[in-house]
């Protein structure tokens, strides 16, 4: 179904749009890229660094996954299952995402976020109102948030040590325990649940770069979890909450 094939103008907005150059263009996807993975602001080799981090998760007592709603459903699987692993609380975040409105009702919705649905299903805690608590914990991991800077600065600001797992880099990421760099959102491979509650797996829409480990990569081998890829958790039935959704085509 197309809804927009196109230019529409709106005064009320930013005359002519919509374009999609800021979000998937090559220029965005590869500028200001996070390829170092940092301890304390200092490059460090990856394993050192997941090394490091796990030894940071096991000390702190109250500590939260404050994670971005447009993650995969593979991506939140992994992430339940590593909050579990180091008895951390997890909030899946549409502060940034919730539709203010744009001067007209041209498909507006309530939510702009890309796979909340499937975090619902995955009984993961959802809140718009997630920055209000990050000075309840005593550490905060930022997980691929838009606009990392500000969930670092609110996390200083209460006194709080926080650390990142993002696809860019940020100036506050030198003040981070620890910074591990994934692939940005167009590079990796995952399954969404649309609005339309329908299956959709993304083959990645641009290039990986090579220093990017994929956010999966990452977290099993962070958390010791046992399993290799995204599809071993649909093969081996991990994710059949899901099994009743008709699957879209695969992009």
């Amino acid at each position: 179904m197309i809804y927009r094939y196109r230019p529409r103008l709106n005064e009320k907005i930013n005359g002519y749009f919509i374009c999609d150059t800021g979000r998937l263009s090559y220029k965005k996807e590869n500028e200001n890229r996070l390829y170092d993975n940092l301890l304390q602001g200092e490059n460090k080799e990856l394993f050192e660094c997941i090394k490091e981090a796990e030894n940071i998760l096991n000390i702190h007592k109250k500590k939260c996954f404050f994670i971005s709603p447009n993650l995969s459903i593979e991506e939140m699987f992994l992430l339940k299952n590593t909050a579990d692993r180091f008895s951390c609380d997890l909030i899946v975040c549409t502060d940034e995402y919730e539709d203010k409105g744009f001067g007209d009702d041209f498909l507006r919705q309530n939510d702009l976020a890309l796979n909340i649905n499937a975090a619902k299903i995955l009984g993961l805690h959802v809140s718009s109102y997630a920055k209000e608590l990050v000075g309840d914990y005593d550490l905060n991991i930022f997980v691929d948030l838009k606009n990392i800077n500000s969930w670092i600065e609110l996390s200083l600001g209460a006194k709080k040590p926080c650390c990142t797992l993002c696809a860019f880099f940020y100036e506050n990421l030198s003040n981070c325990l620890f910074s591990l760099a994934i692939a940005s959102h167009t590079e990796k491979v995952g399954t969404f649940l649309t609005s339309g509650k329908m299956l959709q797996k993304s083959k990645g829409r641009v290039r990986k770069n090579q220093q990017a480990r994929s956010l999966s990569f990452v977290l099993s081998r962070l958390a010791r979890l046992p399993f290799s890829d995204e599809e071993e958790l649909w093969r081996d039935g991990h994710l059949s909450l899901f099994e009743g959704f008709e699957r879209a085509y695969d992009e």
